[in-house]
């Protein structure tokens, strides 16, 4: 049992509790579900049985108030896959999920929730800025920062070997954790005794010392920028500049990826209007029709307005049009590479932009 834990009722001498067995990996999975913060430590909204295309069906997969997307495998040490198996699964898992679609996300978290994923991270974690949730779970989609974890009732020296290594060897995004979940019993009194195992190895990998896991900045982000060729700095400058101009407020990624959002007064809302990412191969723009589309107080009118006015753009019409105004839930990307680096194009967009923070269609 590791380091021994005694109990002992009146006049009685010190003795462990009974180890107890888990009736079956349901039960282990429920208790997890039931009290995701043993994963991580966070509040999470967590739902069972995702459905993955082409992997299966991760027993649980949790979302944080940040976006954060944790990725959980429960195995009982009876179970022979507790061994390598296990670990295959939880990456298997993990790859699934890697550049998946938001909407696809969102529609099969729905689908085992009965709720909105957005309101439903909002109940369980306290989030209050559904914008924010969004782009940081679909900057975990697109660039594969999870947090994995594999639960069991007992952690073997193989699997504890395993996890060490795939810390030392994965990017400072991904988390390789076990949870140990010991289930005692003294009488009718349950005993649970939870280890996390491979946490001191994820967070030095996020220490501030790491060069790539960290939360972006003005300062880091300007550098980001200065590292751009001359015509997408220039691009990417202007759009920073009209967000210190007319915006309320930036909002910095956290992660790999150098991004960030600016936050507008729209009619009654505080809403992101465009976000930025400097991937490694080229700049982007996602406009924030979604953003539009979910806002307290605006909605399609507003998101119709800003994908009308961008589909007016003859260099941006390709890039919008896969977002019909039945389906306005989209955060459709803009390159800057030869699209919003010429200027002409990059003026019709801010033109968009300020028609529909200044004159929304409510």
């Amino acid at each position: 049992m590791g380091t021994p834990i005694l109990v002992r009722g009146d006049d009685s001498k010190w003795r462990e509790p009974e180890v107890t067995s888990y009736e079956n990996e349901a039960a282990l999975q429920q208790l997890v579900a039931d009290s995701p913060d043993l994963l991580t430590g966070k509040d999470l909204a967590t739902v069972d049985e995702f459905w993955i295309p082409e992997v299966g069906s991760v027993d649980i997969v949790g979302v944080g108030a940040d976006g954060g997307v944790t990725v959980v495998e429960c195995k009982l040490r009876a179970n022979p896959e507790i061994r390598r198996e296990v670990v295959g699964q939880v990456l298997a898992y993990a790859g699934g999920l890697w550049q998946m679609d938001y909407e696809a996300f969102a529609a099969t978290w729905s689908a085992r929730a009965g709720r909105p994923l957005l309101d439903h991270v909002a109940e369980k974690t306290g989030a209050t800025e559904s914008d924010q949730v969004r782009t940081g779970i679909e900057t975990s989609l697109r660039t594969g920062e999870f947090t994995l974890v594999i639960v069991v009732d007992e952690i073997t020296g193989e699997l504890k070997r395993i996890i060490e290594w795939l810390n030392v060897m994965t990017r400072q995004e991904v988390s390789v954790l076990a949870l140990e979940l010991q289930y005692l019993k003294e009488g009718s009194t349950e005993i649970l005794v939870p280890r996390l195992y491979g946490e001191a190895l994820a967070s030095a990998k996020r220490s501030p010392s790491s060069t790539n896991g960290h939360k972006w900045s003005a300062e880091s982000f300007a550098a980001a920028i200065a590292e751009l060729d001359v015509p997408a700095k220039a691009a990417v400058t202007d759009l920073m500049a009209h967000g210190e101009e007319s915006g309320l407020y930036p909002w910095w990624g956290v992660g790999q990826t150098p991004g960030m959002s600016w936050y507008y007064q729209v009619g009654p809302a505080k809403v992101s209007l465009f976000q930025i990412y400097l991937r490694p191969n080229g700049a982007t723009v996602a406009a924030s029709v979604g953003g539009l589309f979910g806002a307290t107080g605006l909605g399609p009118s507003t998101a119709s307005q800003m994908l009308d006015g961008l589909r007016d753009i003859p260099a941006i019409a390709p890039y919008v049009a896969h977002v019909t105004n039945d389906a306005l839930n989209k955060y459709p990307s803009i390159p800057v590479t030869d699209v919003l680096d010429q200027e002409p194009v990059r003026e019709a967009f801010l033109r968009v932009i300020d028609e529909v923070r200044t004159r929304p269609q409510i």
